[in-house]
């Protein structure tokens, strides 16, 4: 059962899946606090949500893993972020823009939609 999460939370949850892609060692607090520009207290919280919702694990030292149903999710989230944040690009978009746009679209933006704009990205 997929559980609904905030734009908060889908937003953490994309940022562990993209610094996962660079090392699978896991994602130090410190990181996500840096990327989303928020405390380490606030990781804190919303890692803890997306423990008890079954999408991550803390390791060694802190550190946080997304498990299988975590990656699944985030893979998702990453590749429909990409699409949204490159649509946006191809309209003429500022990059900056482009984005904060994209982390606002993608928690709210239907998936009938979505696929209307990542086929129109590829054809």
């Amino acid at each position: 059962m997929r559980i609904k999460l905030s734009e908060s939370l889908i937003n953490y949850l994309e940022v562990i899946y993209e610094e996962e892609l660079k090392s699978s060692l896991g994602v130090q607090p410190n990181v996500i606090a840096q990327r989303l520009n928020v405390t380490r207290a606030a990781v804190t919280k919303a890692t803890k949500k997306l423990a008890s919702c079954g999408y991550l694990r803390k390791v060694y030292y802190g550190d946080v893993n997304l498990t299988d149903e975590g990656k699944e999710l985030g893979k998702n989230l990453y590749e429909k972020l990409t699409s949204i944040h490159n649509y946006l690009l191809s309209m003429g978009v500022e990059e900056s823009d482009a984005e904060s746009q994209s982390r606002k679209l993608v928690t709210v933006l239907e998936d009938k939609i979505y696929f209307k704009i990542k086929d129109s990205l590829t054809s």
